[in-house]
């Protein structure tokens, strides 16, 4: 079974695979849920002025329906979408036209949806690009080639926490409470949406997730150029699958398990995915086919109601996991 795919122009800038009952979708957000996740705050609302030292401040804006996925919004909106919060540990590196990689910090205490960072410049200094999440790596780099990882292991918690994320901004303009930055995403994010009712996996605690692709990078260690729009990124060190941890073990039932997974925006149109979903107990694998590129900057929805892919078309397997019996130590 194929996953048929169609590709429209909607005010929500959403692309939605349909595969018989069983869909994946590439969404963006739409313009309801922009104004809720991302509308502008007056500066008390945005920063409490934490690190009053700094000299410069950036509001991170999101324009075009991008949103920051350093966390998920525990809000389950009625219209569907992924709202995104700044997480208070979150720091951005900063370069100007003489200075590199300077960190700036978030000032906010909490997760909020808007959010301010702060930093030190020397004087006279304009700031050129940022890019998130700040590493330390980047000291002697440049612009046109930070380094990076998208790890292929990666983990997913009651913090909702994502791992993976990297965005880069360019300033737009100058407002009472900052320089106004527009982010947007290097990768795409995967939002799996699983239900495992009429299936072997029924009443058993999901502890991973793998996505797998033949010939395609989904992960690794990467440079990135910012400068260019949009930006590029090289994998130096490459990884054909990634591997979701749900720390939490969720029991998997009828009703809806959902986890998220950063990914490369490799997979084109016609190749197929090979997903494994690990228990306490079994290892179930089954294939997809994707009728449609995989973009930076969106989101995929995994629509995943495994006894629609349960069946030989699929590949559809399960096997038992070996038992922990008992364990000896010698001395």
């Amino acid at each position: 079974m194929r996953i048929k795919t169609n590709l429209k122009n909607k005010p929500t800038n959403r692309q939605i695979l349909k595969m018989n009952r069983i869909s994946i979708k590439l969404a963006g957000i739409t313009a309801a849920a922009m104004v809720i996740a991302m509308a502008p705050a007056c500066s008390d609302d945005l920063y409490d002025a934490a690190n009053p030292a700094a000299n410069t401040r950036i509001v991170a804006t999101i324009d075009n329906g991008v949103v920051s996925r350093s966390s998920v919004d525990p809000e389950n909106y009625t219209s569907g979408d992924v709202g995104m919060l700044w997480d208070p540990n979150d720091s951005i590196g900063v370069f100007t036209s003489v200075s590199a990689n300077v960190p700036f910090a978030n000032e906010s205490a909490s997760s909020v949806k808007n959010t301010v960072f702060a930093g030190t410049l020397p004087s006279g200094e304009t700031v050129t690009y940022a890019y998130y999440p700040y590493d330390r790596r980047n000291a002697d780099a440049s612009a046109t080639a930070l380094r990076g990882t998208l790890p292929a292991g990666q983990r997913w918690d009651a913090s909702r926490s994502i791992e993976g994320d990297f965005k880069y901004g360019t300033p737009a303009n100058v407002s009472n409470d900052g320089i106004r930055m527009s982010f947007t995403h290097l990768f795409a994010l995967i939002r799996f949406e699983i239900n495992a009712a009429g299936t072997p996996l029924n009443g058993q605690r999901l502890q991973s997730i793998t996505v797998s692709s033949e010939n395609r990078t989904l992960a690794g260690e990467f440079t990135a150029d910012i400068t260019r729009s949009p930006a590029t990124a090289t994998f130096t060190e490459a990884s054909r699958d990634v591997t979701l941890r749900l720390l939490q073990q969720p029991e998997l039932t009828s009703s809806v398990t959902r986890a998220y997974m950063s990914v490369a925006p490799t997979v084109k149109a016609g190749e197929k995915l090979h997903i494994t979903l690990s228990t306490d107990r079994k290892d179930a694998s089954f294939d997809v086919e994707a009728t449609a590129d995989f973009v930076a900057n969106g989101i995929l929805n995994f629509k995943l109601t495994l006894s629609e892919f349960a069946d030989e078309a699929h590949g559809w397997t399960v096997s038992d996991r070996p038992a922990l019996t008992s364990l000896a130590i010698r001395t």
